[in-house]
């Protein structure tokens, strides 16, 4: 671990719209606890997840501990960073999302979809059943919206990093605590991934909550106090830690 007397800091990176929009609210429900930086993407240079993954590593710190968390776009790009970082993350939360591509059978329709159109079309309540709840089905336009404005060829190539993604051989390497959170409502990323990555590493711990897809933005306030705070404060409490 790094040598440093300042508590650690939180790095949150952002679904497929990449702007860390959507993960204020969370990011407002984890900064009394910790420092809280939300990162981002550059929104007109199409990036794979390799590129991405240089494009952070300078925001990753050097000199003192800090915790990943991502969501479902960029589960596979914090796996990523959490093994080329030359300080690892302390800690690491994946929350609704994949080691290897979640859509095996399906993956030739969407690229088909993608290389004619390379914009979402879909109506606004398709992505609020998909990825929202009740409570949260208010951000289906803003969501929707988002996800219009990116350049196309930009979230072609995103997506298309999904449609051809697997980083286990690199989340099998990963040696610190890490959390799965799935959300038993989720209706886009299937259980079998959470399966597939517990086999795959021993450290990671799955925790299943009342949530939709969009896990983080449910009900930020419960999930930190109840399932992400407790997880890292244990971590940071064991021996060979840092107490927070």
């Amino acid at each position: 671990m790094a040598h440093s007397d300042r508590k650690p800091v939180c790095l949150l990176l952002p679904g497929t719209d990449g702007t860390g929009y959507f993960s204020t609210r969370f990011a407002a429900a984890l900064s009394p606890h910790l420092e809280t930086r939300i990162l981002s993407y550059p929104a007109n240079e199409a990036m794979d997840y390799a590129r991405l993954c240089e494009y952070l590593l300078p925001d990753v710190p050097a000199d003192r501990n800090y915790i990943l968390i991502a969501e479902s776009f960029s589960g596979p790009l914090a796996i990523l960073l959490a093994g080329m970082a030359s300080h690892p993350p302390d800690v690491l939360i994946l929350t609704a999302t994949f080691a290897v591509k979640p859509w095996p059978r399906m993956a030739p329709l969407l690229r088909l979809c993608l290389f004619l159109t390379g914009r979402v079309k879909v109506p606004a309540w398709v992505i609020a059943i998909m990825l929202l709840s009740q409570k949260t089905k208010f951000m289906a336009k803003d969501i929707l919206s988002s996800l219009q404005t990116i350049d196309p060829n930009v979230l072609r190539t995103r997506l298309n990093a999904v449609l051809d993604c697997d980083v286990r051989p690199q989340l099998a390497a990963l040696d610190m605590p890490i959390m799965y959170i799935r959300g038993r409502r989720d209706r886009l990323i299937p259980k079998k991934c959470a399966d597939d990555m517990t086999a795959i590493n021993r450290h990671i711990t799955v925790v299943e909550v009342d949530a939709p897809h969009f896990v983080l933005q449910d009900d930020p306030s419960h999930l930190v106090s109840d399932v992400i705070w407790p997880f890292i404060h244990a971590t940071f409490s064991y021996p060979c830690g840092r107490r927070l």
